[in-house]
């Protein structure tokens, strides 16, 4: 057990972190948990994920120079066979919400381009409705103008074919209309198939 259930250990923790060379300990010691297959068949994985990530959260805001080691931490997690851990697929889609939501906060505190170059080369492989989770909440988060690089990399996210339906299919999706006229209005030099992508939202 982490003794995650005594609320000391993790103020102890989350105080320790804030000296760079522990935290940089901290996430080599939570990527050996969470990349573990095994650690999810664990009777204490339900309680003590939340916790773990949420020290991922604090390192990545605490120390910039940490923010590439949680990145390739969440994109190894991602990256486990599903048929290697033995929790219902329900579960294992809420696991995974929970790392984009690590991700969607450092996307919030400024690191954006490598949060959506790792989610662009996950895509492809990932449930639909994980992908629309993320895609929906960045757009709920930024704000016009947007730069060349923020549109290519988020249009090459929404232009997997899974996705497209997703977004299209969401009708709650105001943000994704107001993203597209932005984009569109704003005469940024995109691609014809960026431009393909925008029509199908």
């Amino acid at each position: 057990s982490f003794g995650f259930h005594h609320q000391h250990s993790v103020d102890l923790l989350l105080t320790l972190i804030r000296t760079p060379v522990v935290a940089m300990g901290v996430v080599q010691w939570i990527r050996s948990k969470l990349t573990d297959p095994a650690y999810y068949s664990s009777t204490y994985h339900a309680l003590s994920t939340p916790i773990l990530l949420d020290v991922l959260r604090n390192i990545a805001q605490l120390h910039a120079l940490c923010r590439a080691s949680v990145l390739s931490l969440l994109a190894a997690c991602f990256e486990i066979d599903p048929a290697h851990i033995e929790l219902d697929a329900v579960v294992v889609i809420e696991v995974k919400r929970r790392f984009f939501d690590v991700m969607l906060d450092m996307l919030r505190n400024g690191y954006v381009l490598p949060v959506l170059a790792c989610v662009q080369r996950w895509a492809p492989r990932a449930d639909h409705s994980l992908i629309r989770y993320f895609v929906l909440h960045v757009l709920r988060m930024v704000e016009p103008p947007y730069s060349l690089s923020f549109v290519n990399r988020l249009l090459a996210i929404m232009g997997h074919p899974a996705t497209l339906h997703a977004l299209r299919s969401d009708h709650t999706a105001n943000v994704v209309a107001l993203f597209v006229n932005q984009v569109l209005r704003s005469n940024l030099p995109i691609s014809t198939h960026e431009t393909a992508i925008l029509s199908q939202l």
